[in-house]
Order: structure tokens, then sequence, then C-alpha cells
């Protein structure tokens, strides 16, 4: 195993080496702005220098001819600048002047004011129909005083509105003479570091003509080239070590290694693609019904005479073929219950139970304690167990925390889709997904790709068959709160067909949900519309919530639902 220490020393040098060419372009641009800083230091003093060396001279003649072209754009520039604070200190200055004048008109409004009220505390105003004969009067003489006051503060901030329109006008002119002024500037500054790093080289390569001025960039510069030595020759040391492997063992490590690495990226590949599941349903499936019993439990829906207790009795009878779980409320999370329909167009019950703590504590005992028969057939089930009472109570863990329950047979068909040897209900498909999308707090949900199918406790239709006929998807979700609070998702062929329905829910919303006797909705409803997608959300409280409920618990399809998909 040599060459995979081989592999693994050289795959660490080839690490190390790339991380020294980072840390190399990095101290390059460090280098270069180091050696431009100490050329534009050297810049001012040899600007003016007449008896410098003929080689420093070359090197100060691109500077000559760009400091030369560029006087007439820095002349605009700073003239620009100057007129751009001037203006400004003639806008603060108007803005000084304006607040004294309207402050000295509060101050003679001040007075005014005091005798106003003084006036109305010694007597009434005239009424308008003695006017005339008051035209002399104290009320009169003050009105006709705080209008004048009211007319020349009208006339400041008209003077100062104009001015402020005026300063805005020659601030955009102004702008519009700096932007070019300043970016010709940006531009000769770019064409400056070029010679300016020239230069700086030049000074950094012969100390004897570096200014006094600039010792300290020459440090600088030399610093930075140091570094950047040192780096270069950890890099060749690198090259020289990797030079020296065999050539052998570096091929067979690198074969293992892409192998692994191949290995690795298509089983990550599986795994990412891979649709988060905790239910495994056969893909007859047609209406999928959940319930969160821990949200059930804490709106005390065990409890009889709850508005939630319908549900709570309906979604629990697949915890009676379980007698190790004899505590729902604190040792099972959920109970999903999936209606199908089989080949011979019979209505099959699919039943699935999530509990809070590992499912194998709740199966292991059932043997012992509970005269449950344990089976295992490898050729139809995978060697899975099936625990079983009779053909009708059986139960079988087919995940971490899920329990199939059921008749023999329907558990038989879990366990099979469980080990994929059965095709299974597939979670992109769109009503299932929109299924797990309505679990946000909601305490029981369904979904169906069959809504006209739907049928309630009573083996009527759910809802009323205009709803149900409109719509070629219908996904609900309740909360366990008081009042009731329930969103309907609602999928139509059509975008057209969506709006119709809308325009349908808005006018007899109340009746197509099937709310008996007159009921009605607790608040407004709020509907959204989006494509060919509609939701429904309403809240409903009291008796009507009651028969509401009552009606859901028994949710179902009826036994003229296609077998097809």
């Amino acid at each position: 195993m040599d060459f995979l220490s081989t592999g693994i020393q050289e795959v660490a040098r080839r690490l190390r080496r790339r991380h020294l060419r980072r840390s190399l372009r990095v101290e390059e641009r460090g280098v270069e702005q180091a050696e431009i800083e100490l050329g534009r230091e050297g810049w001012r003093e040899l600007a003016h220098a007449g008896n410098a060396a003929s080689e420093l001279a070359e090197r100060l003649v691109p500077l000559h001819r760009l400091d030369t072209e560029g006087a007439e754009t820095r002349a605009k520039l700073a003239e620009a600048e100057r007129e751009t604070a001037a203006q400004r200190e003639q806008e603060a200055t108007a803005r000084r002047a304006f607040a004294e004048e309207l402050a000295r008109l509060e101050t003679e409004r001040a007075p005014l004011r005091r005798a106003r009220d003084d006036l109305k505390t010694a007597s009434p105003a005239p009424s308008p129909d003695a006017a005339g004969e008051a035209a002399d009067s104290p009320h009169r003489r003050l009105l006709q005083q705080m209008q004048e006051l009211e007319q020349r503060e009208g006339v400041i901030r008209e003077r100062r509105r104009d001015e402020e329109r005026d300063s805005a006008t020659r601030s955009e002119a102004l702008q519009d003479r700096l932007r070019p002024l300043r970016a010709a500037q940006a531009q000769l500054e770019q064409s400056r570091r070029t010679p300016l790093r020239r230069l700086g080289q030049y000074l950094a390569d012969h100390e004897d003509a570096v200014p006094p001025a600039a010792t300290r960039h020459l440090a600088t510069v030399r610093e930075a080239r140091r570094q950047m030595r040192t780096l270069e020759l950890r890099d060749v040391a690198l090259v020289h070590e990797s030079r020296q492997a065999d050539p052998q063992s570096l091929r067979l490590s690198l074969f293992v290694f892409t192998t692994f690495a191949v290995f690795a990226a298509l089983a990550l590949l599986l795994i990412f693609r891979a649709p988060p599941r905790r239910d495994w349903l056969p893909a007859n499936t047609h209406l999928v019904v959940s319930a969160n019993l821990g949200r059930l439990s804490s709106a005390n829906a065990p409890q009889l005479g709850n508005l939630w207790n319908p549900i709570w009795v309906a979604m629990s009878q697949p915890l009676l073929a379980v007698p190790t779980l004899t505590n729902p409320v604190a040792e099972v999370r959920r109970v999903v219950r999936a209606i199908g329909v089989s080949q011979s167009g019979q209505i099959v019950e699919y039943d699935l139970v999530e509990t809070e703590a590992s499912a194998a504590s709740v199966v292991s005992t059932l043997v012992v304690q509970h005269g449950f028969g344990q089976r295992y057939d490898s050729a139809r089930l995978g060697g899975l167990p099936i625990y079983e009472r009779s053909t009708e109570v059986a139960c079988a863990q087919i995940g971490p925390a899920t329990i199939a329950v059921g008749g023999s047979v329907a558990v038989e068909e879990m366990i099979r889709v469980r080990l994929g040897l059965a095709q299974a209900l597939k979670l992109d498909e769109q009503f299932y997904e929109k299924f797990q999308s309505l679990d946000r707090g909601s305490a029981f949900r369904f979904v169906t790709r069959h809504p006209e199918s739907l049928t309630d406790a009573h083996g009527s239709p759910l809802f009323a068959p205009e709803l149900l006929a409109a719509t070629r998807l219908l996904g609900f979700a309740a909360r366990a709160a008081e009042p009731q609070t329930a969103v309907l998702f609602l999928r139509t062929d059509s975008d057209a067909a969506a709006v119709r329905l809308v325009l349908l829910l808005r006018e007899r919303g109340a009746a197509l949900v099937g709310l008996a006797d007159g009921g009605s909705f607790f608040e407004p409803p709020v509907i959204e519309q989006r494509e060919s997608e509609v939701e429904f959300r309403f809240v409903v409280a009291g008796t009507t919530a009651r028969d509401f409920l009552t009606r859901l618990a028994g949710v179902g399809l009826s036994p003229t639902a296609e077998s097809g998909p």
C-alpha cells in the first residue's frame, strides 16, 4: 500500500502548490502597487530634476508627456470643482438667509397671536353680517395684519422654491461638465501606472537614485519582493519533490483515487436526487389522508364532545391493530390512511403509523406478549418480517419510525413497495408533492387526484358536485384551532377554468364546501389564483365547524372510483 501514501503525499503537494499560486498572485499585485507608489513618490521629487542619469531620465519622459497632456484636463477639473464648491457655499448662504427671513416672520407673528388670544378671551369676534360695521374693529385689524404676514411668508417660500430649482439646474450642469473631466482624469491616472511602475522598479534597483522622501516606500517594495521570492522558492521545492516521486506509484494511486471519486460522486448524486420519503404507498393510491395526532391531542381531540373528536376516532382506528401502542397521545406522531383501487376495481386501504420513538421497540414484543405470529418470506417480502394475528390484523416495520398496519394483503403490498419490489407512489407526482406541502402546521389533511369520487362520512359527495367536477386535483388542510382554519387547494384544467372556479367560490363558497343548514364562514374567505391553481382559505366555528369536521372524519372514495392513474 506504499503507492497510496505516495499518492496522498502528491495530492498534498499539489494542494500546497495551488495555495502557493494563489498567494503568489496576491503578492504580485502587492509588489506592483508598492512599485507604483515608490515611482509616484520618486516622480514628485524628480519631476523637475535637470541632472538625472540618462537611464533614469528615459523613464521620466513618459511621465512628462502624460503630465503635459493632462494639464488642461486638470485645470478644467480644478476650475469646475471650485465652481462646485462656490455654488454649494452660495446655496448654504441662501438657505440661511431664507431661514432668517422666516424666523423674523415668526417673531412678528408671535405678538399678533397673543393679541388674538387676548381678544378672544375679552370679547367674541364679530359675526360676518356685521363685518361692514366693524371694519375698524381690533379683530379686523388683527386679521389683516396676520394675512399680510402669511402673504409675505408665501412670497418668501416661493422665492426659496425658485432658488432651489435654479440651484438644481446649475448643479446638474456642473455635474455634466465634471463627469467627462473626471473620466479623463481617471484614464490619465490609469495610463500613468505603467511608467510609474517602471520608475519604481528602477529606483528599487538603484538605491542611490532614490530621493530621501521615498525611503519608506523603498523598504515596502523590498519587503514585498522578499515575500514573493520566498513563495517562489517554496513552489520550486514542491515541484522538485514531485519529480522525485515514483511515477508508477503515482499512476496507480491516481487510478484508485479517480475510481473512488467517481463512485462517491454517483452515490452522492443518488442520495441528493432521491426525494425525502416518510411514506411508502402503492402506486394505485388515489386518496391520501393524514392526521397529526400530536397537534390533535394539543386541541383536546381525544375528549368526547370536542369538535375534533370524530376525526381523532376515525384516524386512530389503525392503532387498535397494534396493542403495544397503549398511549397514542405520547407514542404516535401521525397516522396516514391511503385509499386506492385494486385491479379488480375494489377499494383498498393502506395505513401507516409514524411513531415518536423507534418502531422496532413497538413491534419487538408483539410475538411474546400479544400472540402475534412472525413470518418471513424471502421471495415475496425480501426477508422483511411481518407480524400477524389473523388475516385482518397484521403489521410490519418498514422504516425507522414507520409501521404498516392493516390486513395481511395490504401490509404485504406496503412491504414490497418499501423494498422496491412493487411500484410505489412517486413523490414527484404533482398531487403528492402538494400533499406534502400542506403539512405546514396542519392537524388534518388529505389530497386526491379523483375529486369527483370524494365521499363524506355518510357516503354522500364530500363537497358540492360543481366544485368536484371543476377540479382535477384537490387538497385540503385544517389547523386544530378555535375557530377552525382550513385551506382548499384546487387545480383545474386551464387558467380560464380557474377563473370560472374563483367566480363560483366568491358567489357560493359556503354551499360549495358543504356548510349545512345555511352555515356561513366565520370571516370572509381568501381566494388566491396562480395560473390554473386556486387556493381557498376559510374559517368556520361553532355548530358549522362541528358538522363540517364530522363529515371530514369519514372522507373516502366512492366504489365507482377509476382504477387508472
